[in-house]
């Protein structure tokens, strides 16, 4: 009876394993694209459902305490699966810029929903430093000169903001940050998501179509942003990302840090 029940076990996780492993990198292949060059929209969040419109007046209130300004309400589809929504803010006293972000994906069978908070420094040089509270993995190729740190946890704009500062002082200390010109904020950040993919493409990770228009993942992308999400790499990869984030963290916090 118990070697039926390994066996049976067994299959489970071998068929497990072709599917995550193999079928759905060859889906994400076939059906997953999006815009080279992405198209932001501008939106009213008073035509928003009405705890979609709180959740943007209230963070924008608690970034303007961290003396940020509103720039603009910012509408982006990733892709035909996946839209974001998120209020863009700006401070210009220590150029930093900040968003409040609203995140739909998945199907109508399964929707996922995802609301964080990030902040962006980008300096002289190009390099970036951001700090979000995004606790969806990231599967795309990470680049040395932007600097990407998520706490999930940290769901306080107050207390997210003093770790994005915390973090400049101890991987950008005496470099230059520099801020778009006003009201081009959302060019701005457009043409930084242009470029990135671009990046992305040459990395291999898409192809562009005839029209250079669409990016459609390459093979290789397809498999790598697949096992990134998917058991077991995708497990073993979030628990040494969370330990990762959580020894820093706790650096970020120890009493020698708190210069601010």
């Amino acid at each position: 009876m118990l070697n039926v029940f390994l066996y049976a076990l067994i299959g489970l996780l071998v068929v497990k394993l072709i599917f995550s492993g193999i079928v759905a990198p060859i889906i994400v292949h076939a059906k997953q694209r999006m815009a080279a060059k992405p198209r932001f929209d501008l939106f009213d969040p008073r035509n928003l459902p009405q705890d979609k419109a709180d959740y943007f007046v209230r963070n924008l209130q608690l970034l303007q305490k961290e003396g940020f300004e509103p720039a603009a309400f910012v509408s982006w589809e990733s892709n035909e699966n996946q839209r974001i929504l998120f209020a863009l803010a700006v401070n210009r006293e220590n150029r930093d810029m900040a968003m409040a972000a609203f995140a739909t994906a998945g199907t109508e069978s399964k929707p996922l929903e995802v609301r964080y908070t990030e902040f962006c420094t980008v300096f002289a040089d190009s390099s970036e430093i951001s700090t979000n509270s995004n606790p969806q993995p990231d599967v795309l190729k990470p680049f040395p000169d932007k600097k990407v740190f998520s706490f999930p946890r940290v769901k306080d704009p107050h207390h997210l903001y003093i770790l994005h500062r915390r973090l400049l002082a101890r991987f950008a200390l005496g470099k230059e940050a520099v801020l778009p010109a006003k009201d081009t904020e959302v060019m701005a950040v457009q043409m930084s998501v242009t470029r990135f993919l671009e990046r992305q493409a040459k990395a291999g990770y898409f192809r562009t179509d005839a029209d250079g228009e669409i990016l459609r993942p390459t093979w290789k992308g397809a498999f790598l942003m697949t096992w990134k999400l998917v058991w077991p790499v995708g497990s073993i990869q979030n628990i040494l990302h969370r330990r990762r984030m959580n020894l820093l963290l706790s650096q970020l916090l120890a009493p020698e840090a708190k210069h601010d």
